[in-house]
């Protein structure tokens, strides 16, 4: 019935993992740097106590346009001039490698994957042109005479750039949008309840739908346009503890609408003192708001820091640079090692916090927490200059959060111990896990599995975490009963006796995984505590 329901889709959209979205986009969701934000649907076909359902909500995707190569490296590609390529090679590869394209000069439709650019242009690359009749020996004969001539198979798929067309509906890695797109793009799903119920009633009735083309019909196949009534619950949120001036608790609940509260008069329940602090300014040579202004965001930041109970004094160091660094992992390495030699020359201490401000956002960022927070030893903060430039004061308030519980802070308390359905005065610890896959095309890179738990109760803000590599793409973790028995010694050695009840929150499984989850996973962790003679009680939820 699944493949019924998507077969209209499938024919007249583009089809990314479940969901569907048009070939091009609306004008008006243009990201820019050659990428648009696409509106579609996501499908899935289940059955449920009331019968057979179609399962059908508004998606919105990042991708790709579909655009001629060239147009595309002019868009993404600062000052991009063709006719001076070399100076540009390096990004040019950087930013088209692993794209899929179709060719013009042929009329077949199928995609090609670009694994590189040759070091030559076409006019000086040759191969040796053989004669499908046979009659004439082979002769060499230059690529771009090739082209302007007939076509044959070569060895290679040597194809001008200029004959390269970017294929519809390829993911953009939301982490690497620039600037503003984000923001743009997270603001375009969150329709309100009735312009949702809208659009879904909208998608599921076009022609281009699950129930158009009339191939449902063909399978006796008939969906109410209607929306199924479902009941549902929502768990109130429990009351959380801050501080409050001069030193007493104050309570907070959290807005039931709005599912948020604010820090308005209210500080941290334990701010982390920050005596030995620097910051890294990537933006120095960017225009406008993209070039952070330092006298505005360290003073603002310094004062907000402290009115939430984090002590932070000036930076012992201010040090201006280029985005430039990111394009290699050396260059960032020395840069980071530099500013930690010339920090503690400063201070005599080590650095405690690195602020960095990056232009925008970029693939290296992955490197520089991996140099800093692992080879060198610094904990990072990073934010975006045009946002640090604004200071608004919940942006503030969200940057000190993090770096407080970066630091070792805890910024709230659980108020009550005695939760619903966890009466009793014994300890709980609460464990989150997941596995973390590697990119689509990325054959060979080990899946990773990571377990993170609570270590103390009633407060449930601090926590240990256990990261292991397995096998690729394996969702089920390999060594879950393990890592789990290593958290709770981790518990009973911070607080002299070990949680009585255990809450597991598993993430990232699919309905066809949950046999896996209960059978297996729980399983493995049961057998893990049954081998030190410990029998708490388990609550697994699937989040």
């Amino acid at each position: 019935m699944d493949l019924v329901m998507k077969e209209n889709p499938t024919r007249c959209l583009v089809s990314v993992g479940r969901s569907f979205y048009p070939a091009t986009s609306n004008q008006n969701d243009d990201l820019g740097h050659g990428i648009a934000a696409f509106r579609g649907f996501q499908q899935s076909s289940r059955l449920t106590s009331q019968g057979p359902a179609l399962c059908l909500d508004y998606s919105v995707l990042a991708c790709y346009k579909r655009q001629p190569v060239i147009d595309f490296l002019q868009e993404r590609i600062r000052d991009f001039d063709l006719n001076n390529f070399n100076r540009f090679r390096r990004k040019v590869v950087d930013v088209l490698m692993e794209l899929k394209v179709t060719v013009t000069h042929l009329r077949t439709k199928q995609k090609y994957i670009i694994k590189g650019l040759s070091d030559k242009n076409a006019g000086d690359i040759t191969f040796d042109a053989v004669d499908r009749d046979g009659q004439c020996p082979p002769k060499k004969v230059r690529l771009l005479d090739y082209f302007r001539e007939k076509y044959q198979e070569i060895q290679k798929n040597y194809t001008p750039l200029e004959f390269c067309v970017l294929v519809e509906g390829q993911r953009y890695p939301k982490e690497n949008l620039d600037r503003n797109a984000p923001i743009k793009l997270k603001d375009m799903p969150l329709a309100s309840p009735k312009v949702r119920e809208n659009l879904i009633c909208g998608m599921v009735q076009s022609g281009d739908g699950p129930c158009g083309g009339g191939i449902i019909e063909n399978f006796g196949i008939e969906v109410n346009m209607n929306m199924t009534p479902v009941t549902g619950r929502v768990i109130g949120p429990p009351e959380l503890k801050l501080g409050a001036s001069g030193g007493k608790i104050a309570k907070i609940i959290v807005d039931r609408e709005k599912c948020h509260w604010n820090l308005v008069g209210k500080s941290l329940v334990e701010g982390k003192p920050i005596h030995h602090w620097a910051v890294l300014d990537f933006s120095s040579y960017e225009y406008g708001i993209f070039c952070l202004d330092p006298n505005q965001f360290i003073p603002k930041l310094i004062t907000k820091c402290n009115n939430l109970g984090i002590k932070m004094g000036e930076p012992v160091l201010y040090e201006a640079i280029s985005m430039e660094p990111f394009t290699s992992v050396q260059m960032l390495r020395q840069l980071l090692e530099s500013i930690n030699e010339q920090a503690y020359k400063q201070s005599k201490g080590h650095l405690q916090l690195l602020v960095c401000v990056m232009a925008q956002r970029d693939p290296g960022y992955k490197y520089l927490k991996w140099i800093s927070e692992t080879q060198i030893g610094i904990v990072t903060q990073c934010c975006l200059s045009n946002m640090a430039n604004k200071a608004n004061d919940q942006y503030l308030s969200n940057l000190a959060l993090k770096i407080n519980a970066k630091l070792g802070g805890s910024n709230a308390e659980l108020s009550d111990r005695f939760l619903p359905l966890f009466e009793g005065a014994g300890h709980v610890m609460f464990v989150g896990a997941d596995v973390n896959h590697p990119a689509a095309r990325n054959t060979t890179s080990p899946s990773i599995a990571a377990v993170v738990a609570t270590v103390n109760w009633p407060a449930a803000n601090r926590y240990a975490a256990r990261v292991r590599p397995q096998y690729h793409r394996t969702e089920k973790i390999l060594n879950f009963g393990d890592m789990c028995l290593e958290l709770v010694e981790t518990y009973e050695r911070l607080n002299k006796v070990k949680p009585d009840k255990i809450v597991v929150f598993r993430d990232g499984v699919s309905e066809g995984q949950f046999d896996m989850v209960l059978n297996e996973e729980l399983l493995d962790l049961k057998r893990a505590l049954r081998g030190i003679k410990y029998y708490p009680t388990i609550t697994l939820i699937v989040a």
